[in-house]
């Protein structure tokens, strides 16, 4: 009999703040229980600041973000209760309209196998929220929500990997090490398509698969592998969870994505068993302030995936956008206080008002789609 329970996460900008804070304090307790040398304390100092700035906003007595006040849903999907060993996920940007029903919900990213999306959708429009309140007045409010669909077999894990997926995954690691890449490729497919069932296998299989077109140059499908590895961080192990989160910060800084980065740097704090000293957590951020400051125009090309959205989040006052080919379906601006479609897909020159918290541009178009997006003029807290 399978017990099977969806899990999901509710990504926002309050939930971030919690995991900064209490990394915070712990900096502080180490400030003041030990002899710590001025320039250590110097550097704690500079990287607390930042990241109080990151959240600062979430605190601010001007924006309350909604709550969720009920899950109407029943204690499991439909999907989650066969007897496959098949676990899926689902990212998602939505809307909290001023009633505190989840409206607008676009997926992100989700597991490849695409089954669980559709009940993803469907267990999201069953949450009741107490709306945001800005100013003193219910809003619209964005957020994300990671759901997991994962299962145990009368009380037994389904987290472990079969023994096909072990031995492939090894055979494929042995070719992409040997630099047989069309041999690699043959047991990648195999394994993507035979053995990955479960959450971790899910997390190996994109791990592995991110390795491979790295050396191949394919840097799309590079760049998507290292976003799933990055959504199931929690089922990949510590040193792998940790050198992925690095990839992907090289990747978003080659992209430009700064501000995307620095959201990704601070989820290794996420990463269980994870150990990181302020000088390190220095060394990875300063980079990233440092150009994101110094670039006055920020230019980023980026291409859209098959069922997949592209959501950044906006650290300047002023943004473009220009589709180079294909087609893009809508963009709009998903704000912690306000929910803003463009009636068109071109934006020139739109100056995001001072009064919209927290925003990200979100992009959805045909598969290979490639878009220019320009953003510049003042800073914005993010």
């Amino acid at each position: 009999m399978v017990n099977s329970t969806p899990r999901y996460q509710k990504k926002s900008i309050t939930h971030l703040a919690h995991n900064i804070f209490n990394w915070l304090i712990n900096s502080l307790s180490l400030l003041f229980t030990s002899k710590v040398k001025s320039n250590t304390m110097n550097k704690l100092f500079l990287i607390i600041y930042t990241l109080f700035l990151l959240v600062a906003k979430s605190i601010s007595a001007d924006f309350v973000p909604p709550k969720l006040i009920d899950n109407l849903n029943p204690k499991g999907t439909q999907t989650t209760y066969n007897m496959s060993r098949v676990e899926g996920w689902t990212l998602m940007s939505y809307i909290i309209d001023d009633s505190g029903i989840p409206q607008q919900i676009v997926v992100v990213n989700s597991s490849n196998n695409g089954i669980y999306t559709e009940d993803s959708i469907k267990y999201l429009q069953s949450f009741r929220f107490s709306p945001a309140i800005y100013l003193g007045q219910k809003t619209s409010s964005a957020t994300t929500f990671l759901m997991k669909h994962d299962k145990s077999f009368s009380g037994n894990s389904n987290d472990g990997i079969s023994v096909g997926f072990s031995r492939r995954y090894d055979r494929a690691n042995k070719f992409i090490s040997e630099q047989k890449f069309d041999s690699a490729l043959d047991v990648l497919n195999e394994l993507r398509e035979t053995n990955t069932k479960n959450l971790t296998e899910q997390a190996l299989s994109a791990w592995i698969h991110s390795l491979y077109y790295y050396r191949q140059e394919n840097w799309l499908a590079y760049r998507d592998n290292i976003l799933e590895a990055n959504q199931l961080r929690e089922h990949l192990p510590v040193k792998m969870a940790i050198k992925n989160i690095q990839n992907l910060i090289q990747w978003q800084m080659f992209q430009k994505e700064y501000s995307d980065a620095v959201y990704t740097l601070a989820s290794m704090v996420k990463i269980k068993g994870a150990k990181m000293d302020a000088s390190t957590h220095e060394a990875m951020l300063q980079p990233i302030l440092n150009a994101m400051d110094t670039e006055e125009i920020i230019e980023i090309n980026t291409t859209l995936s098959k069922n997949k959205s592209w959501l950044h989040i906006l650290p300047r006052s002023t943004i473009n956008l220009t589709t180079i080919s294909g087609k893009v379906e809508l963009a709009e601006l998903r704000c912690d206080n306000i929910w803003h479609p463009f009636e068109s897909t071109t934006i020139v020159n739109f100056n995001i008002p001072e009064s919209y918290l927290n925003c990200s541009i979100l992009v959805k178009g045909t598969s290979g789609t490639q878009i220019k997006f320009v953003e510049q003029g003042k800073s914005r807290q993010f």
